[in-house]
């Protein structure tokens, strides 16, 4: 009986070194471009925006509650404008072309 984390008897000989491959140029790929989209956006996020949009909300707001959540949604407000702007510039450069994508038509 096979344990977990090897395939059955049948397939042994039978896995595509092309596909694995494949495979894990797509995760490749996927991961850097998570990290080019959401890495600089979560960054700034996490050390400047987030803590001195609410620092900022609860001097300005009286209640503390509606300071937090005034706070809270600038910040992802902002964090988004960031990931979007990421996500246009890895558009622009080309990294979103992959070679098993079909191309889009000028529109």
């Amino acid at each position: 009986m096979p344990t977990p984390t090897t395939p059955p008897e049948r397939w042994r000989g039978r896995i595509d070194p092309a596909v694995t491959r494949t495979r894990r140029d797509a995760a490749a790929r996927s991961l850097l471009l998570l990290v080019a989209e959401f890495g600089p956006a979560e960054l700034l996020d996490s050390l400047l925006v987030r803590p001195g949009l609410i620092a900022l909300a609860l001097w300005l707001l009286p209640g503390t509650l509606w300071a937090l959540l005034v706070g809270k949604v600038l910040a992802d407000i902002v964090f988004y404008v960031i990931a979007a702007g990421a996500f246009t510039i890895t558009e622009r450069a080309g990294l979103r072309r992959g070679s098993g994508t079909p191309e889009r038509s000028a529109r």
